[in-house]
């Protein structure tokens, strides 16, 4: 597969800008939110000699212009699931590859899953063929024959449920379960296992450093600003209290523009966060607000599509989209 010529232009025309690559999962499976172990390590081997690969102190210091670097390039991974020991770690290690994992402290407490996976665990264990349910006053028939009708069913679940506070949306998924005939397991199941701390200390010893991701993965602009404060508060202190170390980097849930205002940046402010990380697609300078750091999705891909993706020609390409519709809205 060859890297296309445009790629390499705009690869070239933003070299000095940083860019942050996110991922959730690395195994054999790929699936949800994931990539699969092979292609990871395509990835970072092409990443590896491509870009100079940093480290969340050395992002820092680009960013307050104490230091330059040529095509910095900084790896992170959202939640905290098993596989980012047990198939990324070793990748990583292998290319001397940093990285940096924003840990749901709760989840990697065993206290929790993440609500996500509670409602991908019902859909893929009911024995039911189809149902019919009447739901928040609208009545759907779902279906779980193939794949394509299990996405589906999630989309529904996500958008009934997405805006709840998190003790009514866990409820409303154990009586979904009870009507789709599946057991919830008090821990999630091997499919959906969190990192251990033990796991955590071990790869904090080996060029991986950790920031925050909430204590249970709640939409901090959903929530009240005293629930907000403590979700980031109380998972900063966890994980500095597990690694004996300082925790000054936060990503938001989801992180889209709707889900953190700047009422959320005065109270990571206020918690002692000196960055937050973002999942809107851009790269980062020094100009760029530092609590609303931009990512890019590495996606599950290697070839022309993550090439554009890593280059930033995927970016370029938005911006043109965007431009005349911008313009067209300032006409009106």
């Amino acid at each position: 597969m060859i890297k296309s010529s445009a790629s390499n232009i705009f690869s070239f025309i933003s070299r000095n800008k940083v860019r942050v690559l996110f991922y959730h999962r690395v195994n054999k499976n790929g699936g949800y939110l994931g990539i699969d172990t092979n292609v990871f390590e395509q990835q970072i081997e092409y990443l590896s000699g491509n870009f100079n690969l940093i480290s969340l102190k050395d992002f820092f210091k680009i960013l307050n212009r104490q230091i330059i670097v040529k095509k910095p390039l900084l790896i992170t991974f959202d939640d905290g699931y098993l596989d980012n020991y047990t198939d990324a770690y070793p990748i990583l290690k292998k290319y001397s590859a940093p990285a940096v994992v924003f840990l749901t402290t709760a989840f990697i407490d065993n206290k929790i899953w993440i609500w996500h996976d509670i409602y991908r665990h019902i859909v893929e264990n009911t024995p039911l063929k189809t149902i019919d349910v009447n739901l928040n006053g609208n009545r759907y028939k779902w279906r779980f024959e193939n794949n394509l009708e299990k996405r589906k069913v999630r989309r529904n679940i996500y958008y009934l449920y997405k805006d709840l506070p998190y003790s009514e949306r866990i409820e409303r998924l154990r009586d979904l379960a009870m009507l789709l005939k599946v057991d919830i397991p008090e821990h999630p199941t091997d499919s959906y296992a969190p990192l251990s701390w033990d796991n955590v200390k071990e790869m904090s010893k080996n060029n991986i450093e950790f920031g925050s991701h909430t204590c249970t993965h709640e939409i901090l602009s959903k929530l009240k600003n005293e629930d907000a404060h403590y979700e980031l508060l109380q998972s900063k202190k966890k994980i500095e209290e597990e690694l004996k170390s300082e925790v000054n980097a936060f990503a938001y849930p989801n992180g889209q523009d709707e889900d953190f205002t700047e009422e959320t940046k005065i109270l990571l402010k206020k918690c002692g966060y000196k960055i937050a990380f973002t999942t809107l697609n851009g790269l980062n300078d020094a100009t760029t607000d530092k609590f609303s750091i931009k990512r890019i999705s590495a996606g599950d891909r290697f070839g022309d599509s993550f090439f554009s993706e890593v280059s930033g020609l995927n970016i370029i390409k938005e911006k043109i989209v965007r431009f005349p519709r911008q313009i067209s809205a300032c006409l009106k």
